[in-house]
């Protein structure tokens, strides 16, 4: 509630026409830097994006620290553990690397049978998510050596897979589909339940407590309550949104528009409270762990963030 507060009294003292600078820009050697995220203390932004290097950057002050160079091909998607020092990233080819941002040691290496698009690990940071477009597989970090294992849909597949979250506590994992499905499966049972939120395809997904938030390029996005009759709850915006993030305390909502303006919201205010701005379309938001900045990616600008009180 501090926090709420705290953005309440900036957005008010800024005006609605002021646009606050980044914190940090993080600078790639090369490549785009249109993939980034933070590691699971916050001190750490990793960085990648058009070349087969993912880039390790100190937080507070910008500086980079070292780079990963393991992979022959491009990057496409890595994703810091939220509990280990660990990073699984995977390339054009479908080879997936886990690698300690620390020591650039190489933990394991895995050949996906076909090109994997996204990686997403549990809450718990024992299991990273590889996807592919039509496949899943989960890899056990604390075993690094065994190969992942194929999570299996029990329900229909409904197109390309597009956006994938696990719930806070782990147990539940909701896949998006191009179709504008989304499928929330029960891991331990694997029982699923099926929603059509949009008509266009689903381009972010983020669990909070007890709801599931998705967007799909509208300017909306819809709240849903899986394991319940309720219907799905829409919320208006001004911007359309593709990317979609909860604070740890699930009480701010990050958005990331495709014209590079970047938003927090308040779903208690029902109101945007603090906004800024990137180049290009927004490719990914998330909250500092345990800490007051936000971070973004676009892709036509440097990975940045701003702190947010």
């Amino acid at each position: 509630m501090i926090r709420l507060f705290s953005l309440l009294l900036l957005s008010w003292l800024l005006g609605p026409g002021a646009l606050p600078t980044p914190r940090r820009e993080f600078v790639m050697p090369e490549g785009s830097g249109s993939l980034t995220g933070f590691s699971r203390n916050g001190r750490l932004v990793g960085v990648s994006g058009g070349t087969s290097q993912v880039a390790v950057f100190q937080t507070g002050t910008g500086l980079l620290l070292r780079t990963y160079r393991e992979h022959r091909q491009p990057v496409v998607s890595f994703a810091f553990s939220p509990r280990l020092d660990t990073v699984v990233s995977v390339d054009a080819s479908g080879q997936a690397h886990a690698w300690n941002p620390e020591t650039l040691t190489t933990l394991a290496r895995w050949q996906a049978p076909s090109d994997v698009t996204r990686v997403l690990f549990s809450p718990d940071g024992q299991q990273a998510l590889l996807a592919s477009r039509s496949r899943r597989w989960l890899w056990n970090l604390r075993y690094p050596a065994t190969e992942p294992v194929e999570l299996e849909f029990n329900g229909p597949v409904v197109g390309d897979i597009t956006a994938l979250s696990f719930s806070t506590d782990g147990t539940r994992l909701a896949t998006g589909f191009e179709t504008g499905m989304v499928l929330v499966q029960d891991l331990k049972t694997r029982a699923y339940q099926q929603m059509a939120l949009f008509r266009t395809s689903v381009q972010g997904l983020s669990f909070g407590r007890d709801s599931l938030l998705a967007v799909a390029g509208t300017p909306e996005f819809r709240s849903w309550h899986p394991g319940t009759s309720a219907a799905p709850h829409t919320q208006v915006l001004e911007q359309p949104a593709v990317a979609i993030a909860f604070d740890e305390d699930a009480q701010l909502v990050l958005l990331g528009s495709p014209t590079g303006l970047t938003s927090v919201w308040s779903p208690p205010e029902k109101q945007l409270i603090f906004t800024c701005q990137g180049k290009g379309r927004t490719s990914f938001v998330q909250f500092q762990p345990e800490g007051s900045l936000i971070l973004a990616a676009f892709t036509e600008d440097r990975a940045k963030t701003w702190k947010l009180q």
